[in-house]
């Protein structure tokens, strides 16, 4: 194949540069996949580098090689050396011997050029690779990372609640009441259902988390939990004391969208599992054992 016109006038062109990068990338494909190309290839770049040596080439096709061909360094070197070759002492000893270091300095090169394609292809391979091992860390480190900046935030809440506590153990000793942010209510005392609101938040230990005023008359706490998005369809709902013991939860729970940038979680919890005290909603993703904490909402629940 290397041998017929067209395939030479292709190696010709792809040593001169006159390919386009899609055709380029395509024959070098080629010959590193075809060893009798790659020989007639690494055979036509030495000719090249000879009949310039030698002075005979058209002054047009010298301009041709010298645009790309000649721009490589290491051909440079060889047109160096095939200059120095050409320059040999033309006397019947000298004509005896230059074919023969003309032939062996070819051979060389052509062996050397033989084994450096396939070293360079598989640096490449190497370095490939690398930079895909590279890649895969860093995107499970950031995974882990958000699932630390996550449960830190609710140990966090669950810290100011505790601490918060204290502050109203204090203040009750010292006979003086605190103040605290009245959470929306959507039910009117008497009925069996109270609904409330809440937005997932990263409470600070000097703030007061919303208080839920459950009426005595409620059968039915109606939560509706607004966090921001993400991917996942599927929830798990588990309502916590501040001190982590979980008291009710809910599995398989589907979300809504509130507005383009939040998702809404509406979930039904008996009341009576309601103690005054302070509490966590924690919202979660994934399978039992990878489990992914998404939200956590913080409350109180005051004595009636």
């Amino acid at each position: 194949m290397a041998d017929d016109p067209k395939s030479k006038l292709t190696m010709a062109r792809f040593l001169l540069g006159e390919m386009q990068d899609e055709e380029r990338e395509t024959f070098e494909q080629a010959f590193l996949e075809d060893t009798d190309l790659l020989h007639a290839l690494m055979e036509m770049e030495s000719d090249f580098l000879d009949l310039y040596a030698l002075g005979k080439l058209p002054q047009s096709e010298k301009e041709r090689l010298e645009r790309f061909f000649l721009a490589d360094p290491h051909r440079r070197e060889r047109l160096s050396f095939a200059h120095a070759l050409a320059a040999y002492p033309a006397d019947e000893t000298a004509g005896a011997s230059t074919p023969n270091i003309e032939t062996q300095q070819k051979a060389w090169l052509r062996g050397f050029k033989f084994m450096a394609l396939p070293v360079a292809a598989a640096l490449f391979l190497a370095v490939s690779l690398g930079i895909a091992w590279l890649l895969m860390t860093n995107h499970a480190l950031r995974t882990e990372l958000e699932a630390l900046r996550r449960k830190q935030t609710i140990d966090s809440q669950r810290a100011a609640i505790l601490q918060r506590q204290v502050d109203t153990l204090t203040t009750e000793l010292r006979g003086t009441n605190g103040l605290a942010q009245q959470a929306k209510v959507e039910a009117a005392p008497g009925l069996s259902q109270v609904s409330f609101t809440l937005q997932a938040h990263a409470v600070r230990a000097s703030g007061a988390p919303p208080r839920l005023a459950i009426p005595a008359s409620a059968k039915v706490v109606e939560l509706s939990l607004i966090f921001s998005s993400d991917p996942f369809v599927h929830y798990h709902v588990f309502l916590e004391t501040a001190e982590g013991n979980r008291l009710w939860q809910r599995d398989d729970t589907k979300s809504n969208y509130f507005d383009r940038d939040s998702k809404k979680i509406t979930v039904h919890v008996p009341a009576r599992i309601f103690r005054p005290g302070d509490y966590i909603v924690r919202i979660a993703a994934g399978s039992q054992a990878t489990q992914e904490d998404i939200a956590a909402f913080s409350f109180s629940v005051p004595r009636p």
